[in-house]
């Protein structure tokens, strides 16, 4: 039974004023053409020959040089501290790239510049998807149901985002000696290869990085983030 769903109305608003209150600032500066998008950041670290397409054997030589990188003391296997000091360093260098690409996702005349106006845009335009993730029903107001729901499963996705790079390192360490040999991360990283190789010829392509690009992206919105 639906709750007087005029009530719940003044969720979307909240909804909207959180999202514009950082517009207070006049500007945000940054140099233009600094952002990394996911295809480019792919093919940047695997594509060793430049051609545009990513071979098996390219991204395994790739993943072999990142091991070594890895191995501090060279004993040609990672202990779970130099596993874990590594991804720590990597996630940051992600949240790095993804803050930049935001950036220029926001900045619509590529002056390397927001402007507030560009900022309340953009705001806008993350209210309006994050009402339509809320209003399940599309009567156009939310009621108590719908935003304790989408709660719940914004909080779900929340925690499997948040990975942690010990159960990582447990998964890939598959005789459990508490050592990852490059052949066990390899195995393990070549899923992440094949997920993207959508028709299985072990060379994936800037259409198949996008296309799996596109499915997380649709998988997000099914699931209510």
């Amino acid at each position: 039974m639906r709750n007087k769903p005029n009530q719940y109305k003044f969720i979307a608003s909240s909804v909207a004023m959180v999202l514009l209150l950082p517009a207070c600032s006049n500007s945000i500066s940054t140099k233009p053409g600094t952002a990394i998008s996911t295809q480019s950041a792919f093919f940047e670290h695997f594509d060793t020959n430049k051609d545009q397409k990513v071979t098996a054997d390219e991204f395994i030589l790739a993943r072999s040089g990142r091991f070594k990188k890895d191995d501090k003391d060279g004993n040609g296997v990672l202990s779970r501290r130099e596993y874990i000091q590594a991804s720590l360093l990597r996630s940051r260098a992600r949240k790095k790239e993804q803050k930049l690409e935001y950036f220029a996702s926001i900045d619509t005349d590529n002056d390397g510049t927001v402007s507030k106006k560009e900022f309340i845009a953009s705001s806008e335009e993350r209210a309006k998807k994050y009402f339509a993730n809320l209003d399940k029903d599309n009567s156009g107001s939310i009621n108590n149901e719908e935003f304790a729901f989408f709660r719940y499963i914004g909080e779900q996705n929340s925690m499997r985002r948040q990975t942690d790079p010990f159960l990582q390192f447990m998964e890939m360490d598959l005789n459990r000696d508490t050592q990852l040999t490059q052949e066990e991360r390899n195995t393990a990283r070549m899923k992440w290869f094949d997920s993207m190789d959508k028709n299985g010829d072990k060379v994936v392509t800037p259409a198949e990085v996008m296309q799996a690009k596109e499915q997380r992206a649709k998988k997000k919105v099914s699931q209510g983030k």
